[in-house]
């Protein structure tokens, strides 16, 4: 049998892979009778302009996506960003046909997941479900995470959470001075400050101040930590998106 693992014909290799950190299994084979169909989209695009959007699960095989909520007086909170091998709308399997709030950034591949197929799966391989669970309760615990972070912390603190945060969701893709993380962010500066409860001229300034400090350097879309260990224990920031923790 021919190994399926990291096949480029995989629309789901992304999610298998991410899947196969947390559990040591993939579920290729699977999941394939799962998928209705792969699309991408040139331009940033909200999910529910997809047709019959609210009865399907979403899973990006490559890009980014982000979750947003528009709060009562008109401004926007981005509530968690999404990298490849995310589901973006795991709720949708719980809880039926509901309107959701997910824009898909331009260049992004995702497929489409049929939620009586998923349920199934899960009945017929309890590993999967589980799995997938474990996979969903590390989202959650990184999102609690990150409010404690906005609610307690400054500026400077918030912006190197959601750097660490960007690092644990699209892994490391570039050769990296010893202790040093690079990470491109996939939004733009109101998109960021969107998400750290802040306006961009103060996202700005708290960007100069990082640099000032010599904690970060920056070339347009790419930021780098200079010193990663230290920025992970001054936040107490922890990985969950891995076996080790």
């Amino acid at each position: 049998m021919p190994d399926r693992r990291h096949n480029s014909g995989n629309v789901l290799d992304a999610f298998c892979t991410r899947l196969e950190e947390l559990s040591r299994e993939r579920y290729d084979e699977v999941l394939e009778d799962c998928v209705l169909e792969k699309k991408s989209t040139d331009s940033d695009k909200p999910i529910w302009a997809e047709a019959d959007a609210a009865s399907k699960i979403y899973i990006l095989c490559s890009g980014a996506a982000y979750s947003f909520t528009i709060l009562p007086n008109g401004r926007r909170y981005i509530s968690d960003v999404f990298g490849p091998g995310a589901i973006c709308n795991w709720s949708r399997l719980g809880v039926g046909e509901l309107p959701c709030d997910i824009l898909l950034k331009a260049a992004t591949g995702y497929v489409a997941i049929r939620p009586d197929r998923l349920a199934e799966a899960f009945r017929t391989n309890p590993r999967l479900h589980n799995a997938v669970l474990r996979f969903q309760h590390a989202r959650a615990l990184r999102c609690s995470q990150r409010t404690r972070t906005l609610v307690v912390g400054q500026s400077t603190d918030r912006f190197m959470h959601f750097l660490l945060d960007l690092r644990d969701e699209f892994g490391r893709r570039h050769l990296e001075p010893e202790g040093s993380t690079m990470v491109e962010t996939p939004l733009s500066q109101r998109e960021i400050a969107d998400l750290l409860g802040i306006t961009p001229v103060h996202l700005s300034r708290t960007i100069q101040a990082l640099a000032s400090q010599e904690r970060l350097s920056r070339d347009g879309r790419f930021f780098q930590i200079r010193d990663t260990p230290a920025e992970v224990e001054r936040l107490e920031y922890k990985r969950f998106f891995s076996r080790r923790g």
